[in-house]
C-alpha cells in the first residue's frame, strides 16, 4: 500500500461523501487534475508523517495548499477561477464540511500501519507485508492485485480440548 493508493481511496470515499450531501462531486481520480491529485496526496502525507494532526490543523494544510497554487476563497467552487467556498477557518465550516474533513482523516490513518510497513519492506524486504483488506474479498486495492484473505477465525480454535 502506498501514500498514492491512500490518496485514491480518500478521493473515492469523498466523492461518495460528495454524493451523498448534495456538495459537487469531484472527477473520478484517473480523470481528476494533477493540481486535485496533488492535494489530496499532500493531505495523506501530513498525516503518514504526522498521525497527531487534528482535523482544524489537516484543514489549514489544505487551505495553504490551495492558497499557494494562487486559490482564494469563492461563494462556488471554480477550477478555471481558483476559487474554493471553503477556504475559510475551520470554525467556519459547515457540520458537513468538517465531517468530510474527519472521513478523510480516518482513512489516512486507518491505512497508515499499510503504507508504513510498506515502506519499511523496502528498507527490510526479508519482512513479509500483511495483506490489505479492500472492502469485500477479492476486490482490488487501487492499482494492486486482488488480496486472497485468510479464512474467518469462528472461534473454535480457542475452545479447550476435553
Amino acid at each position: 500500500m502506498t501514500s498514492e493508493n491512500v490518496a485514491a481511496i480518500a478521493h473515492a470515499a469523498n466523492r461518495q461523501f460528495c454524493e451523498l450531501v448534495g456538495d459537487p462531486i469531484p472527477e473520478p481520480w484517473e480523470t481528476a487534475s494533477d493540481h486535485q491529485k496533488e492535494s489530496v496526496h499532500d493531505g495523506v502525507m501530513l498525516l503518514m508523517e504526522k498521525p497527531e494532526t487534528t482535523s482544524e490543523q489537516s484543514h489549514a494544510n489544505w487551505s495553504a495548499f490551495k492558497r499557494a497554487e494562487g486559490w482564494v476563497y469563492g461563494e462556488t467552487k471554480n477550477e478555471d477561477l481558483k476559487t474554493h467556498p471553503n477556504l475559510v477557518e475551520y470554525f467556519e465550516l459547515s457540520d458537513v464540511q468538517k465531517a468530510k474533513d474527519s472521513l478523510f482523516i480516518g482513512i489516512c490513518l486507518a491505512l497508515r500501519p499499510l503504507v508504513m510497513q510498506a515502506e519499511k519492506e523496502l528498507i527490510e524486504p526479508d519482512q513479509p507485508v500483511p495483506p490489505a483488506f479492500s472492502g469485500t474479498p477479492g476486490d482490488n486495492i487501487v492499482g494492486e492485485e486482488p488480496v486472497a484473505l485468510p479464512p474467518a477465525n469462528d472461534g473454535s480454535d480457542d475452545a479447550p480440548e476435553n
